[in-house]
């Protein structure tokens, strides 16, 4: 990221942002990069809604993790909506968040 960016990983990590997310399969890297772009629009489209992003705390550094099983997108929905009220996860997009 550029110096100008402000990253901090343990807002996304105690908000439920696996590091799968940003960083992909880990476990098979023998150094850790990003698979995603990271780029601005990036970030923001997570920012304005990361409830499909989200999972358990206790799984954020877990990397084979899978949403549970639904029966419909409704209820996928539902379980990152649930997660984002219960760890109060929700992103500004305020520039001087990750711009300082």
């Amino acid at each position: 990221m550029a110096d100008y960016v402000y990253f901090n990983h343990s807002a996304h990590i105690s908000g439920g942002v696996g590091c799968a997310t940003c960083h992909g399969p880990v476990q098979q890297m023998d150094t850790v990069r990003t698979v995603q772009p990271l780029n601005m629009a990036w970030c923001v489209s997570c920012h304005r809604d990361p409830t499909s992003f989200l999972r358990p705390r206790d799984q954020v550094t877990n990397m084979d993790w899978t949403p549970p099983p639904t029966t419909s997108s409704t209820a996928a929905a539902s379980f990152g909506h649930e997660l984002a009220e219960k760890y109060h996860t929700n992103p500004s997009t305020d520039c001087v968040t990750c711009h300082r």
